[in-house]
């Protein structure tokens, strides 16, 4: 092949991908899909949240905003209370029904807007019955983790008087209620003395964002080479690029040729994240003593409910790898992971069996989810957003209306 054969095939394919990019574009503005995204920023968004010596953070109150990625863009009002939603009193009105929901950014629901958060679908649906006044306070906070979600309860969410007060639970819960810091910052976290539950790091020092990769003592930079520096800068320039990256990690094969090619990195399970060391179907030690901390910190929060006269439930948050299969097997691909050792389902296992043995009610959607993701899936919808793992409004409605039925209305005092 000549030079000029050469030249004329790459500059075809320049003018290929520099159309194709045009395309993807024009789609995405007659969709109002937003331009680039801020992506590590607008998970942490700081503007939303102050330091706070016990809890490491809260949300910032009176603050008002939009959080835009490029799948959102949202309108988030924190009230005078630091709770994202209107003024809440304290006193609670002698007719109402009120329910407090405790939890991190699942809960907050900062990738939708307020009123379709499941917080408010499940106040909708209580409503809708007529036979009395439900009030639903949603106390979420990204980032958190049972430990300050206790400690939140503890010196705040109590004295909204809740008859009946929700721990929503997520799978890094586990592994962030032993540590001292994570991705927004340093945090209390719990030890355990003589079979008790110990705080440690409070008060908290400061409130420094952590570099990505911190949790991964040892963990090897990203190369610094060309097709790295390439990768980097078409991630974050090119739509197409992410649009097609996106896809190839959806489909098995192509991403098993896109390892083979050292177009992707090669399943390393040394690379997995410390909190994923949860699907492990047999814990080593340090998720060992992780699991006795967050049962005791359930059951703490069950105990200061119970002496506010709240009745307690524990809610299950499902993440995407164990509502769609082909999540899971993408995760396993991208980190070499086995069945024989690990379970997308194992999380929810352990959950269920501390509140089978300490009498706690659970919900645990999961099987309701995975059914509605198949009938979705003939819709061309989903319940989580592609890139960000939080749900969308179809994933908020579908636990709003478990929860709806799950709360009887007789239950109610």
């Amino acid at each position: 092949m000549t030079i000029r054969n050469i030249s004329l095939f790459v500059v075809s394919i320049c003018i290929a991908f520099l159309l194709a990019e045009a395309g993807v574009r024009v789609s995405d503005y007659v969709k109002g899909v937003s331009a680039r995204p801020v992506v590590e920023k607008a998970r942490l968004n700081r503007d939303f949240y102050i330091y706070d010596s016990e809890l490491g953070w809260k949300k910032k109150p009176n603050t008002e905003g939009t959080l835009t990625t490029r799948e959102y863009s949202v309108h988030e009002s924190i009230n005078s209370q630091g709770l994202r939603g209107p003024e809440y009193d304290f006193l609670k009105p002698r007719d109402e029904y009120r329910i407090l929901v405790l939890g991190d950014s699942y809960v907050e629901g900062y990738s939708v807007e307020f009123e379709n958060t499941f917080t408010e679908v499940l106040k909708k649906y209580l409503n809708a019955s007529g036979k009395r006044a439900f009030e639903v306070i949603n106390a979420g906070t990204a980032g958190y983790s049972t430990d300050q979600e206790q400690l939140y309860y503890r010196g705040e969410g109590r004295r909204y008087g809740p008859d009946l007060t929700i721990l929503a639970f997520f799978d890094n819960d586990v592994w962030y209620n032993v540590q001292p810091r994570n991705a927004r910052g340093d945090k209390p976290y719990y030890t355990l003395e003589g079979g008790e539950l110990a705080l440690r790091n409070v008060p908290v020092e400061t409130l420094e964002e952590y570099p990505k990769g911190w949790e991964h003592p040892g963990r090897p930079l990203p190369s610094g080479s060309a097709l790295a520096g390439l990768k980097r800068f078409l991630f974050r320039e090119s739509r197409l690029y992410r649009r097609v990256e996106a896809g190839v990690k959806n489909v098995n094969i192509l991403y098993r040729l896109a390892i083979a090619s050292g177009l992707a990195e090669t399943p390393d399970s040394s690379l997995l994240p410390n909190e994923f060391g949860v699907w492990r179907k047999n814990p080593d030690v340090d998720f060992k003593l992780a699991w006795e901390v967050t049962e005791k910190l359930i059951l703490k929060i069950r105990e200061e409910a119970a002496s506010a006269g709240s009745d307690f439930l524990v809610l299950y948050i499902p993440p995407s790898p164990a509502v769609y299969p082909r999540v899971w097997s993408a995760t396993k691909l991208k980190y070499g992971l086995s069945d024989r050792e690990f379970s997308a389902g194992q999380p929810a296992s352990e959950l269920e069996a501390i509140c089978r043995r300490n009498g706690i009610r659970l919900v645990d959607p999961t099987e309701a989810f995975r059914l509605r993701a198949r009938e979705l899936k003939k819709e061309g919808k989903t319940l989580y957003f592609s890139r960000d793992p939080h749900f969308n409004e179809e994933g908020h409605r579908l636990i709003g209306e478990i929860l709806a039925e799950n709360i009887k209305v007789g239950d109610s005092r």
